[in-house]
């Protein structure tokens, strides 16, 4: 693996194909809304092959997701897929446990592909960033941003993860409740809840996605 394949170039080409992604998304909801999701994600090889595909059904009511759909479709027509590919994707992976989910996160799935490079229309505030083991680059398209967005806000309820108190973090019921347990003020500025966060643990978890949370409702406004 050269140091090149971590870099992220050519964004007029990649934005190209995140506005086809983004009409895919679009299209999956006007012809079978209750089966494709919110999400596209695309496989570009170094010889510009592509493979798109949206967030869909998968095992016992789960879903797949999108960069899970692209890669697997991109094996099954080319084989393994090649260092220096990247992997397009609406909204950055998950990287949280999520009940809905069919299998590992997204995270996972590319930390253990040859995929070292990701290209996003949204990064979602929601989830943890630490675990990633490749490079990733947010548009600076603001429409194409804005739109990903907008898809993505639909499945982040931030009022309903706050009112909940489990953030959003996919777990169990019985999480409901944990941030008055572990003494959090849900009140708190981002940078308190920073620093909450550095202390680690389940109280430094639900910290971190809350400030997540809060910095992402303030760029909206």
């Amino acid at each position: 693996m050269k140091a090149s394949d971590f870099e992220i170039r050519n964004y007029e080409k990649l934005d190209k194909i995140l506005s086809k992604l983004c009409a895919l998304v679009v299209e999956g909801q006007k012809t079978r809304p209750g089966h494709f999701g919110k999400v596209a994600a695309a496989v570009l090889d170094p010889d510009n092959q592509l493979v798109a595909r949206l967030n869909c059904p998968g095992k016992d009511g789960g879903r797949i997701h999108a960069e899970r759909a692209a890669m697997e479709a991109y094996e099954e027509m080319y084989g393994d897929i090649p260092e220096g590919s990247i992997v397009l994707t609406t909204c950055s992976p998950c990287s949280e446990h999520m009940a809905e989910r069919d299998g590992a996160s997204c995270t996972d799935y590319i930390n253990n592909s040859t995929v070292k490079k990701v290209y996003c229309g949204y990064t979602d505030p929601t989830q943890e960033e630490d675990q990633r083991e490749f490079n990733i680059l947010e548009t600076k398209d603001a429409e194409i941003r804005d739109l990903c967005k907008t898809f993505a806000e639909t499945f982040m309820d931030y009022e309903k993860a706050q009112a909940n108190e489990n953030f959003a973090d996919g777990r169990h019921p019985e999480d409901k409740g944990d941030s008055k347990r572990y003494g959090i003020n849900t009140k708190a500025s981002v940078s308190s809840l920073r620093k909450t966060a550095h202390q680690g643990g389940r109280k430094g978890q639900l910290a971190h996605w809350l400030a997540n949370m809060k910095a992402g409702r303030a760029k909206k406004k």
